[in-house]
Parts: structure tokens; sequence; C-alpha cells
């Protein structure tokens, strides 16, 4: 590969001595990191018999790590590190199971390709130019120090990956109706009128407990009702277009009516969370049949949900065309990934993994 390159530099290649080299990666990786490279460390996991580098297992863990710390500062919990861990060991043996699948199809890309991928990289560029010097004496020997593996080699890979998924979202152009289908959703806003009951009348907040401070002889006997019960009631009344005000009142509940959303926020009806047969099921209501078929639990409440108002966004003709070659390259990459998730699994599947005792 650096003769490719080289065929596109004017000056001679400067031999430097070793200890320049040396200092160059200090002045520009940094003392730590190349301590961390020389760190002698336990393979982390194997695929297939071969063992997932170290050095670039460390090196990626290191960089989840900033981020956590960020949160975390120096108290990174347990399971978090332990989460990171698998993480890195996971994303490094999905690299290596497509990395020798795809190559033991006999796909490549040529010298040509990657030279022109590096050529091409901001990073290794110099008042718009290429920097041969840097990339050669200072770049490629960082990046092995501090990862452990071959840039080229690495870059080569994940070109090679990308032109090979890439073809998913060329091959699997959506229909027509799914396009229509996705367009409808996209621009269609429902409104929700809701009431939620806690399940636990005895860890109720103030929304749903009976007045403290009313005389006892005052008290109504559905204070002693089940919160379960509550909702069913409330549900009933509600369907037979009953006003439900009184029963609030009576329960200390409240009702609230949501702001126009979209498909993609549905589950803000649920305060932020659903499960997939309670979120169809409220997509599915229409003006005419606005009420769920029963009352819906979900996480720590009873839900009554009312339809209230559902309306199409009106668009122009050019913010039309704009959301639709939007959505067909949203729903082309969405099938993309879905696609490339299914084939990393399948080689899962059939592959040979062992993670180090520490990673599990």
């Amino acid at each position: 590969m650096l003769n490719v390159l080289r065929k596109n530099k004017e000056s001679v290649i400067i031999k430097v001595i070793l200890g320049f080299i040396i200092l160059s990666f200090a002045a520009f990786f940094g003392i730590s990191s190349m301590e961390k490279g020389n760190l002698s460390v336990a393979v982390p996991a194997s695929v297939n018999g071969e063992g997932i580098n170290p050095v670039r297992f460390n090196y990626y863990l290191d960089t989840q790590l900033e981020q956590l710390k960020s949160v975390f500062k120096d108290n990174i919990p347990p399971e978090y590190l332990a989460s990171a861990q698998a993480n890195v060991a996971n994303l490094l043996i999905n690299r290596q199971l497509i990395d020798d699948t795809i190559r033991g199809y006999g796909f490549r890309i040529s010298p040509d390709e990657l030279a022109e991928h590096i050529k091409n990289n901001a990073q290794f560029q110099r008042d718009g130019k290429f920097d041969f010097n840097y990339y050669q004496d200072r770049y490629l020997p960082g990046y092995k120090l501090q990862t452990g593996g071959s840039y080229e080699k690495d870059a080569s890979a994940e070109l090679l990956s990308e032109k090979i998924f890439g073809e998913f979202k060329n091959i699997m152009e959506p229909t027509s109706e799914e396009l229509e289908r996705r367009n409808t959703i996209d621009n269609t806003l429902f409104s929700f009128s809701v009431v939620k009951v806690f399940m636990r009348d005895n860890d109720a907040d103030a929304e749903i407990k009976p007045d403290a401070k009313a005389p006892a002889d005052n008290k109504k006997t559905d204070d002693k009702i089940t919160p379960e019960q509550k909702a069913q009631k409330i549900f009933d009344e509600w369907k037979k277009g009953t006003n439900i005000q009184p029963l609030l009142d009576e329960y200390k509940l409240s009702q609230t009516n949501m702001p126009d959303i979209t498909y993609s926020k549905i589950k803000s009806v649920f305060g932020g969370k659903g499960e997939i047969k309670n979120l169809k099921e409220i997509i599915s209501l229409t003006t005419e049949n606005p009420f769920t078929s029963a009352v819906i639990k979900e996480d720590n409440y009873y839900y009554i949900v009312k339809l209230t108002d559902i309306k199409k966004t009106e668009t122009s003709s050019e913010e039309s065309e704009q959301s639709l070659t939007t959505l067909k390259e949203t729903y082309s990459e969405e099938i993309a990934s879905s696609l490339q998730s299914a084939f990393i699994k399948d080689l899962r599947k059939d592959a040979k993994i062992q993670f180090n005792e520490q990673i599990k």
C-alpha cells in the first residue's frame, strides 16, 4: 500500500532514526498511551480459535470508560464496567466474523481503492495535500502502538464491509405501497385523552388518596374499592358517554388531554414506555371507535385511553417530495440495518466464541 502512495509523493522519504520516531510518538500520542500499549493483558475473548487483540480491546474500552467517567467521575458502577467490557468484546468479535466471512467469499478491496481512500482522508492532509511523511512516519506507527493493529488492514476491512452491506440498501428498495403507508404514519397526528390510576392504593400519591381532612362519616364507600375497580368504573362510564369528572373528583384523579403526537411519539401516552401490544391497540383507534377494548395495564398504572382526534398534516408538493426522498432513504437504511443484524446473528450462531471469565 505504501508503494501505491509513494507514486503520489514527489519528495524523497527522509529516513529518521529510531529515537526520533519514539520522541514523535510521545509528542503526538502522549506518554500515557505508549505505556498503555505496552501493558501485558489477557486475551478478552476468542472467535473460532483466534484471540481478540488485547491492545485493541483496551483501546476501545478506554474510549467507553472516558464516556462513563464524564457521568460517574471515578466511581463507575461495577455493572457499567462489566457492560462496557462485554460491549467492546462483542463489537470486536462481530467485526472479526464479518471480515473473515466476506474475505472467505473472495471479496477484496484493491490497493488503488485503499490508496484513494487514504489520500482523501482529511486527517492525513496538510494545506489541502496528502502528507505522506506524516502518514508513514507518525500516524501508522502510532496507530499500531495504540490499537495493536494495522491501520491499512483495518481501513480495508471497513471499506469492504461498507461496500458489501451498502448493497443491501440498493437491492431493498421499498415498494410504493410501503412508502405510502410510512408516509401516512409519519404525517398523521393523534390526540388522546388519558386517565391513569396507580395500581397500589397504599403507595399511591395524592392524586388517588382519600381526602384525609374529610370527616369520617362523609367518606364514600367507593373509597374502599381497589385501583383496578376504580379504573374499570371510569372506563365503563366514559364509554357510555357519561361525564366522568365527578368520578375523577371522587377518586382524586385527573384527566390529561395530550398535545398532538406522531406515530413515533406514541409511547408518550404511557409516559415513554409501552408494550408492543398496547401501542398497537391505541394506534389502531379511530374516531368512530375511540376507546381501547379494555383498561390497559402498563408499568405501575392502569390507563384509560380515548382517541379524541386524528388528522393528516398538510405539506406543499416540494416538501412532500423531500419527505418522500428522506423516507425512502430512511426506510432503506432500516432494512439494511435489520439485514446486517440478522447476518451477524447468524454468523455468531455458528461461530465458536469464548470469553475471558472477567468479561462475562
